[in-house]
């Protein structure tokens, strides 16, 4: 388990650090040029470890992933997600820890290829390594719970940034328990698309140093509707799930 895992992080960050020494310095040299560029290798990497991961038969990588399987629980977590995005950006806040990445993707959002790269393309293939590499060959030594947890603790380390530490691990929470709910990456997938695309609104319309009152004038009321969303919509994907169960 932990070597298919490792391996093909490793090579991800491989492709990624050969990438960012040998054109990276083009950034320097035309700043404008760092959308095409920062999103080109976050594409290679991503890619280059998927092909690494089909190639060594390290998990079932086609699009048999994208099934509508039990796509009924989409709407829940969708706002699910959207309720947790409210919840982590405030915490977020608070904790007020040192972000090594915030100003490098407002940046790129504003670009047409780095808006696709980081609300479209970068969920999708960040699902299949995460999910359907890591956490599926997670599970197959251990309970869905633990390869949840697993997945989600590498989600939020590779994304090497200490303010998106906690964040990050709660989203990977949410995205591995849709993945194992549904045994496919379609809800997931749209789940991490939604959760950046609302991150880029707030950058677009806020700009990236926005506090969370700038957003919300009552912040008490917006983390308690958040928090209640994200409880209720919890119990409905519960709900739809083991009323559908019990049905077959």
């Amino acid at each position: 388990m932990w070597k298919k895992i490792l391996l093909t992080l490793a090579v991800y960050f491989g492709i990624n650090i050969v990438l960012s020494c040998s054109v990276g310095a083009t950034v320097l040299l035309y700043p404008k040029s760092m959308a095409i560029t920062v999103g080109t290798i976050t594409i290679a990497s991503s890619v280059g470890a998927i092909l690494f991961a089909r190639y060594n038969r390290y998990a079932t990588i086609d699009r048999t992933m994208f099934t509508t399987s039990k796509i009924r629980i989409l709407v829940p977590a969708l706002v699910a997600m959207a309720g947790m995005q409210v919840l982590m950006s405030y915490l977020t806040e608070v904790l007020d820890w040192y972000d090594l990445s915030l100003a490098v993707i407002a940046s790129i959002v504003k670009t047409p290829f780095g808006f696709v790269t980081v609300v479209l393309v970068g969920p999708v293939l960040e699902e299949v390594i995460f999910r359907g590499v890591i956490q599926s060959n997670a599970r197959a030594r251990n309970s869905g719970t633990v390869a949840i947890v697993i997945s989600s603790a590498i989600f939020a380390v590779c994304h090497i940034n200490p303010a998106q530490l906690i964040p990050t691990f709660a989203f990977g929470l949410l995205l591995g328990w849709a993945y194992e709910i549904t045994g496919s990456l379609t809800v997931s997938s749209l789940m991490h698309i939604l959760n950046n695309a609302i991150c880029a609104a707030y950058i677009y319309i806020y700009g990236y140093e926005h506090s969370f009152d700038s957003v919300f004038s009552n912040v008490p009321a917006a983390l308690a509707v958040s928090a209640a969303a994200v409880a209720a919509s919890v119990w409905a994907i519960v709900r739809l799930t083991r009323s559908r169960t019990e049905v077959e």
